[in-house]
């Protein structure tokens, strides 16, 4: 059918070589997410894709012993979107947070005739064109320009993403433009992506995801040595002193709990043994003892 010019409309991805579009010769039209219901499901579109991969679902690709479920993390959505701003479509040369670490990024810019498409991004879309590459291009665990938004999706390591969005007029046309953050940083060269394998998340000193069957989730050494609130500078929580809860049976421990029969009592001035507090109640609640201590 003949193209009708009245409602034109392509979809660009960037992997890593600069080029084109600059915002100075543009007007900055929309800027932010700043739903919950987008971030949210945007953090769902990459865990529902990497637990595909790591399934087996994907018939190139082996299974995942160690892939990580990913959460928002506002500071790269900050980074994300501070460069969004600049209607730069390019990749950021300062990819690092505020700790100096490197993080990965992947940049998507969507054209259109039609200016009400600024207010309803197709975040969807822009994502499942990166994980498109590994359809178009394959992927073998070696780094390749044509597929680095693909293998910065599903990275093992990587369980941190955020993102911004901006929508601009340029050149008779708006503009759509996505950029997600990443953390840790993937695309390592001489690196796999992830371990091969079915999930073996205790092999690999993290724990089962609860939310998606092949996706594992918090380092254990992290929780054991405090660093998982240290990480975001948690380290005590002076709003609250103790907490107490009831579970349905009793048990002994040597690791500093007051234990009587059917109630705990915690100190919660260190944040890390809330999530202990959560995660061994849980365990009792389901008849099974956890313990990661």
């Amino acid at each position: 059918s003949p193209l009708n010019m009245n409602q034109f409309s392509t979809t660009v991805f960037l992997s890593l070589v600069a080029v084109a579009a600059s915002c100075r010769n543009a007007q900055l039209l929309r800027t932010g997410i700043y739903s919950e219901e987008q971030r949210k499901g945007i953090v769902e579109l990459h865990n529902h894709l990497r637990n595909y991969v790591a399934s087996g679902g994907v018939h190139t690709q082996p299974a995942a012993q160690n892939m990580r479920e990913m959460r928002w993390d506002d500071e790269l959505a900050q980074l994300a979107q501070k460069w969004a701003d600049g209607c730069v479509f390019e990749h950021d040369p300062k990819k690092t947070n505020r700790k100096g670490a490197y993080i990965g990024q992947n940049l998507a810019l969507f054209r259109t005739s039609v200016k009400e498409k600024l207010d309803a991004p197709d975040f969807t879309n822009m994502i499942h064109g990166w994980f498109n590459e590994v359809y178009q291009f394959g992927y073998n665990g070696t780094f390749s320009y044509d597929s680095g938004h693909y293998s910065q999706m599903i990275w093992g390591q990587t369980f941190k993403v955020g993102c911004g969005y901006s929508g601009y007029y340029q050149k008779n046309l708006y503009h759509n433009y996505l950029v997600c953050n990443y953390y840790p940083a993937g695309n390592v060269r001489d690196n796999l992506p992830y371990e091969y394998g079915r999930r073996d998340c205790e092999e690999n000193e993290l724990f089962r995801s609860w939310r998606y069957s092949h996706l594992c989730t918090i380092d254990k050494s992290l929780i054991n040595s405090c660093q998982f609130w240290k990480a975001d500078d948690q380290t005590s929580n002076p709003e609250h002193d103790d907490l107490t809860t009831t579970v349905s049976d009793s048990y002994g421990s040597h690791h500093g709990f007051a234990f009587n029969n059917r109630t705990i009592t915690i100190s919660t001035r260190n944040m890390f043994q809330i999530i202990i507090l959560i995660i061994q109640s849980l365990a009792l609640i389901k008849g099974t003892l956890l313990d990661i201590l």
